[in-house]
């Protein structure tokens, strides 16, 4: 900088013509547009704060309601009734009658009832479906002892 300020000066001696308030000029244009710039960023992200802030205020008001109506439905609400009405009971018949087809118990002749498996994709959705009583049910119960076990101190 103190380069460019000796420059100058003897630059304006040299031709008469004071370069350093030419050079000030442009510096102050090149700041006042850079602060400008910097206030209306400024006022986007105040603009965006605000606009976040009301989204979350949105989906918590959301939550609160989904957690009230689950709070009136109670343990056997529609949505449980449904799953286990048209997936999970279906699922747990179909899947144990091929079990049961499958083994020799009390004389049963195997494969005599004739149950085909589910096509290719649903296949391993059932598989899918019976493992996932077992692990989440397992995963709840493992953590509602450890909840009891420390809530009991």
């Amino acid at each position: 900088m103190w380069f460019f300020k000796i420059f100058t000066t003897i630059a304006g001696w040299l031709t008469g013509v004071n370069l350093s308030g030419l050079i000030n000029g442009v510096t102050d244009v090149i700041k006042n547009r850079q602060n400008a710039d910097v206030q209306n960023h400024a006022a986007d992200n105040t603009a965006g704060v605000a606009l976040g802030t009301e989204y979350l205020r949105g989906v918590q008001a959301t939550n609160n309601i989904k957690l009230e109506s689950r709070r009136i439905e109670g343990k056997w609400g529609p949505t449980i009734l449904v799953t286990l009405v048209f997936f999970t009971v279906p699922v747990g018949f179909h899947f144990s009658a091929i079990v049961f087809d499958s083994m020799p118990l009390f004389g049963h002749i195997v494969g005599s009832w004739d149950i085909s498996p589910l096509p290719k994709p649903f296949d391993a959705l059932e598989i899918d479906i019976i493992n996932s009583l077992f692990y989440i049910g397992g995963g709840l119960g493992a953590v509602s002892m450890i909840a009891k076990a420390f809530i009991r101190k």
